[in-house]
């Protein structure tokens, strides 16, 4: 055997022996070290940060939105106030051309009617909290406008008389009313509401109806009434007949509507819609009837001189005697007496058959 044979056996049969090396020492951590304490005082920082950043965010986020709802509702209401403030200029525009007074009756009703859409408008609106009262004045302001103006035209759809300037006196001052109320309940409120929570630069919306007091006073309806009478009047309106469509028509519709309310005639009322229909044809007949004309449908001078006489005096009265006829006074030398009276124009006549009593 061999040297190199009996150094094998020695390291134990023929093989490499692997010697285990020490591992070799982690070079030194540069830094601190992080501990519990650390780790909970980087946590704390770390959401106060947050917090921060959160505050910045939510603070930021009100000054942009506040006022929003405030100026929007006011947006919203700058719409109907504008249309209104532009009936106004139409209202005031047709007081001073002096039209018929069927013209202006008419006139009035549509107002009055675009009137009413201004206030659904307004009704329609959600007002936020701090202007809640500023909405009740708006509806205040526009309720009144829509009342007025329909009251005026019911009123110049009667027979004029020696009131009919004073009542229409009394719904220009409702007219300026509104207006009153839309400068201290609506614009006054507002802007005092809107500075008290800081909330500037914000426009207000205008709505003045009455341009100029004057067109709503006693005297200047009376002017008008003179001078739509003199264009065409009541009294002495153009001729009407079956098929006319026109103003002049809305007016005698509701006249002749006044006529059958006040004697109870046996006929059917007519819409007042400007068209010269069957009903209305029918309805001057029957007034036609009542006042010994002959009943042809037309409204002339004669049929509208009866109507202003149904209006004009009291019906004549008849005691519980058929032969016996009270005759009250009568308002007008125009109003003929009815056919087969015999008697006085004085006060209290009583005629028996042909013979007139004295009371």
């Amino acid at each position: 055997m061999s040297g190199w044979d009996d150094e094998a056996d020695f390291l134990g049969g023929g093989g490499w022996i692997e010697v285990d090396r020490e591992p070799e020492p982690e070079p030194p951590r540069r830094g601190l070290e992080w501990g519990p304490a650390q780790r909970r005082l980087a946590a704390l920082i770390g959401g106060a940060i947050l917090l921060i950043v959160i505050l910045v965010v939510a603070i930021s986020s009100c000054g942009t939105a506040k006022g929003s709802a405030e100026r929007a509702y006011l947006a919203k209401l700058a719409a109907p106030a504008a249309g209104s403030e532009q009936i106004g200029v139409q209202f005031s525009a047709l007081l001073r051309k002096s039209p018929t007074l069927a013209r202006v009756s008419l006139t009035l009703t549509r107002l009055a009617g675009a009137a009413r859409q201004t206030l659904a408008a307004v009704q329609a609106l959600k007002p936020p909290k701090l202007l809640q009262q500023v909405n009740v004045g708006a509806l205040q302001a526009f309720q009144l406008r829509a009342s007025a103006l329909q009251a005026m035209s019911q009123v110049l759809a009667e027979q004029p008389g020696a009131a009919t300037a004073s009542r229409l006196a009394k719904e220009g001052k409702r007219l300026v009313a509104s207006d009153v109320i839309w400068q201290d309940l609506v614009q006054s409120v507002a802007r005092s509401r809107l500075a008290a929570v800081d909330i500037t630069a914000t426009p207000l919306p205008a709505s003045q109806f009455v341009r100029g007091v004057d067109l709503v006073r006693v005297a200047s309806f009376r002017a008008l009434l003179k001078g739509g009478a003199a264009a065409g009047g009541a009294a002495g309106g153009p001729v009407l007949k079956l098929g006319d469509h026109s103003a002049a028509v809305v007016t005698w519709q509701r006249q002749v509507n006044r006529w059958i309310m006040k004697t109870g005639a046996k006929v059917a009322q007519v819409k007042p819609d400007g068209s010269f229909g069957p009903a209305t044809e029918a309805a001057t007949k029957a007034l036609q009837t009542s006042a010994k004309l002959t009943p042809d449908g037309i409204v002339g001078a004669k049929t509208r001189q009866a109507l202003s006489c149904s209006f004009t005096r009291p019906l004549l009265e008849r005691t519980t005697l058929p032969w016996v006829t009270l005759r009250m006074p009568m308002d007008t030398e125009k109003c003929a007496q009815p056919t087969g009276f015999q008697g006085l124009r004085q006060s209290g006549q009583i005629t028996l058959g042909s013979t007139p009593l004295v009371r």
